[in-house]
């Protein structure tokens, strides 16, 4: 048994290493868009106006803020993917319901299967999206207390800033946890933290002076983007 148990914590303390090989892989074209939006926006640019883009606002500023460690560099967009790479095995490893051993295999293989995508399909808003995603339906899943629900409405919403679909996908997520209950109050809460969160984002873009024009993006009126070649939109 403690044999055992030693293999468990020696696989746990490997989690850390294969998120770090995304460093060394090269930047695609989205990559390298999420990277000179990022370097505009630090100038004092607007996004999706002077940098046009279709990505969610999350995106370009988790890169600006691994820019002031990395420097303007491709490493700066594959930093935020290891973090959220590391962050999914976090939450993995803390909210299934499994024992600590078949947590950990579990967050090692999404770890592997993640290191399998090519360097185009790695360092995306899916992959930035996915720890808020999933720590508020860990929250939701471990005790629905309306508290818990706002944190976890306020999770989604930031999801949502990375990939708006990651936003419908939690709710539906949240929603099949809580239904079930009889007390409604974790969903008023869910409503109101997913309200709070996208109001601090949309403030946000706001004072950046690019609301209207994320919000003319999420209507599809994708005028700009289809006057232009797909390889130059940035």
């Amino acid at each position: 048994m403690r044999a055992k148990r030693r293999w468990e914590v020696l696989a746990a303390a490997l989690l850390p290493f294969p998120p770090l090989l995304h460093l060394l892989y090269p930047p695609g074209r989205d990559q390298a868009a999420f990277l000179l939006c990022a370097r505009l926006a630090a100038q004092g640019h607007a996004l999706y106006r002077d940098c046009w883009d279709v990505k969610g606002p999350l995106t370009y500023w988790a890169v600006q803020a691994t820019m002031s460690m990395t420097g303007p560099t491709a490493v700066a967009v594959r930093a935020v993917d290891v973090l959220a790479v590391l962050a999914t095995s976090a939450l993995l490893v803390y909210g299934l319901p499994l024992r600590f051993g078949l947590r950990v295999s579990a967050a090692l293989l999404w770890e592997l299967l993640y290191l399998n995508l090519n360097y185009w399909n790695t360092a995306q808003p899916e992959a930035f999206a996915l720890p808020f995603l999933l720590g508020g339906l860990v929250l939701l899943a471990r005790r629905p207390t309306p508290g818990r629900a706002l944190a976890a409405g306020i999770g989604l919403a930031l999801a949502g800033g990375f990939k708006p679909t990651a936003l419908v996908a939690g709710a539906v997520g949240a929603l099949v946890i809580l239904l079930p209950g009889r007390d409604r109050r974790p969903i008023l809460a869910l409503v109101a933290g997913v309200g709070l969160g996208l109001t601090g984002l949309a403030l946000a873009l706001y004072r950046q002076g690019a609301l209207s024009d994320y919000l003319a993006i999420l209507a599809f009126l994708q005028g700009p983007y289809q006057a232009t070649s797909s390889t130059h939109r940035w």
